[in-house]
């Protein structure tokens, strides 16, 4: 188990996240923002989170084996993977997927 619930961008960190999820069973990811402007009024940069979108980005060349590992956690409430349905099916579509409350991880 991978469990990253809260980090800085993934450029700053020591280890390759896609390594690292490549080594792991299942990998819970940072999932506060979704992009950039994500929270009117204040700059991001202030705030820093790897977004959603960059996330899926590092990924977008990994097998669907690795994806699927994937669940994102620790959405903000501005996060509009909680309330809009065209990002939350792009994300799925993608192969990868988002924690629900209650949700339970074989391990």
């Amino acid at each position: 188990m991978l469990f990253i619930p809260d980090i800085d961008k993934w450029e700053k960190w020591q280890r390759d996240i896609v390594a690292e999820v490549r080594t792991a069973d299942c990998a819970l990811l940072d999932a506060t923002f979704f992009k950039d402007g994500e929270l009117a009024g204040r700059a991001m940069k202030e705030v820093p989170h790897p977004f959603v979108e960059e996330t899926m980005l590092r990924f977008a060349l990994e097998p669907a084996a690795e994806k699927k590992k994937i669940t994102f956690i620790h959405l903000n409430h501005t996060n509009p993977l909680l309330w809009d349905e065209k990002a939350k099916k792009g994300l799925l579509e993608a192969g990868f997927s988002i924690a629900e409350e209650g949700m339970v991880i074989g391990l």
